[in-house]
């Protein structure tokens, strides 16, 4: 809770306030670890730490998100999603140590700096001080409300109305292709991270908005992006957001295969990320399902609850986007092209605006060494691969679902996006304090801007982009 700080300390490497100078231990190896794999028998590891949490399972305040990985490590998830004083409660549950030979195995950061920790007091002090919770924050519940509704809204009038001219279906269809993408940003985004209630129960349900309204899996995007995109961010080899294949129509690091095309993806990506939604909605989601990964990430089976909410939220979606409007009667010719306008829409409006966060001239990548240790602290590297734009407009923030104070997102995932802009000012003051480089474009076109002409900087072959040190 916001009410749990400690005294603030000189810069330093952080032991204090955690486990790890005491519990058990016993070695374990990773694939010991990975045995326990379910929420019934359910392992983690933590700063190299072996963790048995299968009793507090059922009573874990943050629900699922506790075995979204179970048998993995988890220290990034952990660190970004609890106060300091869960620190306090690991040791009754530490049953060992991972075996110091398979630390290698797992990518891992450097030691905690203070940093974190002294971000972390400032900002629990901040919403003690003037009384507030992180979550379950009447302005958000509006906001979903009328997203909801113009969503709702919207689709009928672009899908199952057929009293409409084609230059106003054309204008439904991109206000429905903008509210599914609100959906995507703002609701289900601090749903799916634990940031929307301090309810499961509740949070569950906001995160089921990107199934039954969308069309995509929760499921998939928590596996991606709670667990792949945030523990990794701009780690070429463990990020999924930046994979690609080879050959691929994208480069996004110099450490990627480069191909004469790439010259030219600053040109052409633009109308390409159109495609994104529809290539999730009905490509990426089986694809991940049958091979049981995303990029690096790899996953076990969904349990009950999962798979309706998976298989239920694409019944409802096809139901009304492929076969409601055919019994209503809408031409086939408008049905079509309105459907993809809107998706296109709504690939345009998320790629935009989570592109300019990390693939922009400014940020770094991270390297990985031979021991799979990622060169910097975990939370200094958050600060350091993200951008943010316009961080003080409410404006930006309402439409952006916090996207546009991403570096206060990624720092602190589980607080709702709308406390963001009051927290910037926190964040920035204690970057600049550590020599943390804080970026914020002051509009977003210049971080549109700073996008492409990364793109078609790093589409020159053998471009060198900046690595952490």
């Amino acid at each position: 809770s916001g009410k749990d700080h400690l005294k603030m300390a000189p810069r330093a490497r952080v032991n204090e306030g955690r486990s790890d100078e005491s519990g058990p231990s016993r070695p374990f190896t990773l694939k010991e670890v990975q045995k326990h794999n379910s929420a019934d028998d359910c392992w983690l590891v933590i700063r190299n730490k072996v963790y048995d949490v299968t009793k507090f399972v059922p009573n874990h305040p943050g629900g699922e998100l506790i075995t979204l990985q179970p048998g993995q490590d988890v220290t990034a998830m952990f660190e970004s999603l609890h106060p300091l004083a869960t620190r306090s409660i690991l040791p009754k549950y530490q049953v060992g140590l991972l075996a110091e030979d398979d630390h290698g195995k797992v990518l891992h950061y450097n030691d905690e700096d203070k940093f974190y920790v002294t971000l972390k007091q400032r900002v629990e002090a901040y919403f003690t001080k003037n009384n507030l919770t992180p979550r379950d924050v009447p302005a958000m519940y509006l906001k979903s409300f009328i997203i909801m509704a113009v969503c709702t809204l919207s689709y009928f009038y672009t899908l199952l109305s057929l009293e409409m001219s084609p230059i106003a279906r054309f204008l439904t269809a991109t206000l429905w292709g903008v509210s599914m993408a609100w959906v995507g940003v703002s609701i289900q985004h601090d749903a799916n991270h634990g940031g929307y209630s301090s309810s499961p129960l509740v949070c569950e349900i906001f995160g089921a908005t990107l199934d039954f309204l969308t069309g995509a899996s929760s499921f998939m995007w928590q596996q991606q992006h709670d667990f792949g995109h945030h523990s990794y961010t701009n780690v070429d080899v463990a990020d999924p957001d930046v994979r690609v294949k080879d050959p691929d129509v994208r480069r996004v690091t110099s450490t990627q295969p480069w191909r004469p095309w790439h010259r030219f993806q600053h040109l052409y990506l633009g109308v390409l990320y159109g495609a994104l939604a529809l290539k999730s909605v009905y490509s990426d989601d089986f694809t991940a399902l049958k091979e049981k990964r995303i990029g690096s990430v790899t996953f076990g089976s969904m349990n009950n609850r999962q798979k309706f909410v998976f298989w239920g939220g694409k019944a409802v979606y096809y139901f009304g986007v492929l076969v409601l409007p055919r019994i209503f009667g809408l031409p086939i010719l408008a049905h079509a092209a309105a459907y993809i306008w809107a998706m296109l829409c709504t690939g345009w409006y998320l790629a935009f605006m989570f592109q300019v966060a990390h693939v922009v001239q400014e940020v770094e990548w991270p390297g990985v060494d031979s021991r799979k240790q990622v060169k910097g602290d975990w939370a200094e590297l958050q600060v350091r691969t993200t951008a943010n734009f316009c961080s003080g407009s409410k404006m930006w923030n309402w439409l952006s679902g916090g996207l546009s104070n991403q570096i206060e997102h990624h720092l602190f995932p589980s607080i709702c996006h709308i406390h963001y802009t009051n927290l910037a000012p926190i964040v920035k003051q204690t970057c600049k304090e550590f020599d943390i480089p804080y970026y914020d474009f002051a509009t977003f076109p210049q971080a549109l801007k700073s996008h492409f002409a990364y793109l078609h900087s790093v589409g020159i072959e053998n471009v060198h982009v900046r690595l952490g040190d």
